[in-house]
């Protein structure tokens, strides 16, 4: 707020909460009341005050919008305007004084006063407009400050874009929600609940959904994932004809407008109980199982497990959506993603440049450095490896002493998919069929890599983004494509820290697949894949460089995670 104003005598902050409170002098009114009539920074200056101050109530959003600026001033010019006018035309109003001194007893015959004319004073109608401000502040505490009765049982602790439906108070993480609230609509994003007896809910938009009571809510709409403490045992989801009671245990309920509820239970045991057509249903559901409760159908029947299907954690912080999957995708974060599917597919890196890029058939050169990735805080780099000179695989310096010499030539950049673009091979897209698996998929995502070329991942920052996790392992199939076009000869590798964790040589028949799964530990924090032309040698006839053909595929490459928790 600007605070430039000449007022040596009182701090005009002091005096407007002095006013606010009640306890101004009349000197110091009348002070404030000049400062604002007369000086226009001293205005605006309280102006800002009370819009300040209204934010730090949690109807502020509501209350801010009435204290604007611009909008308290328009209604100030305005309420002026409409008392100049008045008194314009307002007729005089004429007062007659008694002149004569009379006794109790005296008989009044007739009374004589002089004419007085009454006029607005322009001071006097400042003060009315100056006082306005002050007013509506009441006003807006009033009038968007109900008192909210009822226990407090829950605080929202987290929430990631979240957008709420139109509420009686603002809805940020930090709010501390009672047991008599109005159900709360979430249009969008994510929110997490946690209840004083330690019970955890996410709740996933679009939903309705409303606490009742320490240890249980009701599901309008929507879904929700539960976790539930031991002191919390007995948590109760009820939804339009469901009791979802929690025996020790992690779960999720689906509520659907018409009726439909499903339950699937990730962890322990739950109690259901329902009522369909006027009869009562109580069942036991176990880890690994579902239930679909119908209104329409009047039934209850089993349905599969859907282990992906809930928001079980989210973390703002480093917007952390957890539904379930024990892996991070490193074909993902090849194509741009964290990890969880959010990259794209057949999306490169060139080991030259360290931007993205599209195919690009034909022998290049490497130059012989470590390349940083642009814009990617989950890769530290690439690089062509040679083995003619120390090849450096990491940021933090790490070298790759083992590193067999290489004729240094690369021919295409780093891909997530199967290389499907190098069609100037065959006539038909490449498959990177893997021991009859089909790798380049939605469901079984791959890195495509034609020797020579090497990618470091740094672990510290996925690790950063995994908060109440650890990475424990790298699992991954790796081979010469089903659609290489002619024989290959190209060799392996998996680094941690520039340490040789992993080594397969010969890799030569098309299609066949040897499995990589080693541990990691909390202190490894880089992690590279490297492919190299297999030492078979340079040819002089056209296209048959020692990379010919190295059409390497590291099939499903992803960490495995373990929970701290």
């Amino acid at each position: 707020m600007s605070h430039d104003m000449d007022l040596s005598k009182y701090d005009l902050g002091e005096l407007i909460l002095l006013a606010l409170d009640g306890k101004m002098t009349s000197e110091q009114n009348a002070f404030l009341q000049d400062q604002i009539i007369n000086n226009p920074k001293a205005r605006q200056y309280y102006l800002e005050f009370l819009t300040t101050y209204a934010g730090f109530s949690p109807y502020e959003s509501s209350a801010v919008s009435f204290l604007k600026p611009e909008v308290a001033e328009e209604n100030y010019r305005g309420l002026l305007s409409e008392l100049a006018e008045d008194e314009k035309v307002a007729p005089a109003v004429e007062v007659v004084e008694d002149t004569e001194e009379k006794t109790s007893t005296e008989l009044i015959q007739k009374v004589q006063r002089n004419r007085i004319v009454y006029r607005f004073d322009r001071r006097s109608v400042f003060s009315i407009a100056a006082s306005i401000a002050a007013i509506l502040l009441i006003v807006v505490f009033v009038r968007f400050g109900p008192s909210r009765s009822g226990q407090e049982v829950a605080v929202l602790s987290d929430s990631i874009n979240a957008k709420w439906a139109d509420n009686s108070f603002t809805l940020n993480p930090g709010v501390r929600l009672l047991d008599s609230d109005p159900p709360f609509m979430l249009r969008e994003g994510y929110a997490e609940l946690t209840f004083d007896n330690e019970a955890t809910v996410i709740i996933e938009g679009p939903a309705e959904f409303q606490i009742l009571a320490e240890n249980q809510m009701r599901l309008y709409y929507g879904q929700l994932f539960a976790t539930v403490s031991e002191q919390a045992h007995g948590f109760t989801v009820l939804t339009a004809n469901s009791e979802v009671i929690d025996l020790g245990t992690e779960f999720g309920v689906k509520e659907s407008l018409d009726g439909e509820t499903e339950i699937h239970v990730a962890k322990g045991v739950v109690n259901l109980k329902a009522e369909l057509d006027g009869k009562n249903f109580d069942k036991i559901i176990s880890e690994g199982l579902s239930r679909n409760v119908s209104a329409k159908r009047g039934q209850i029947k089993e349905i599969a497990f859907n282990q992906l299907l809930f928001a079980r954690k989210i973390d703002s912080s480093s917007g952390l959506v957890w539904k379930g999957l024990m892996t991070v995708d490193l074909a993902d974060i090849v194509g741009g993603g964290n990890g969880r599917g959010t990259g794209g597919n057949e999306i490169g890196i060139d080991p030259l440049s360290g931007q993205r890029c599209q195919y690009s058939s034909g022998d290049r050169q490497g130059r012989h450095d470590y390349v940083s990735v642009q814009g990617d805080r989950y890769i530290d780099g690439v690089f062509v490896p040679d083995g003619a000179m120390p090849v450096r695989v990491s940021s933090a310096g790490h070298v790759f002493e083992q590193c067999p010499k290489t004729n240094n030539v690369f021919y295409a950049g780093i891909f997530t998919g199967s290389g499907k673009n190098l069609a100037d091979y065959n006539l038909r897209p490449a498959q990177a069929s893997l021991g009859g698996r089909l790798y380049g998929t939605l469901e079984y995502p791959s890195i495509f890599m034609h020797a020579n070329l090497g990618i470091t991942f740094d672990l510290d920052a996925i690790r950063s983004g995994l908060p109440g996790f650890t990475i424990n392992r790298f699992i991954a199939d790796a081979g010469l494509s089903s659609d290489a076009p002619r024989q290959g000869n190209a060799d392996v590798w998996v680094l941690v820290n520039g340490q040789i964790r992993y080594s397969s040589f010969g890799f030569t028949e098309k299609g066949q697949a040897r499995t990589i799964d080693i541990s990691l530990k909390q202190s490894d924090r880089f992690l590279t894949l490297v492919v190299t032309d297999g030492r078979d040698q340079d040819r002089p006839d056209p296209g048959s460089r020692s990379t010919d053909s190295d059409w390497c595929v590291f099939g499903y490459p992803r960490l495995g995670l373990s929970r701290l928790d």
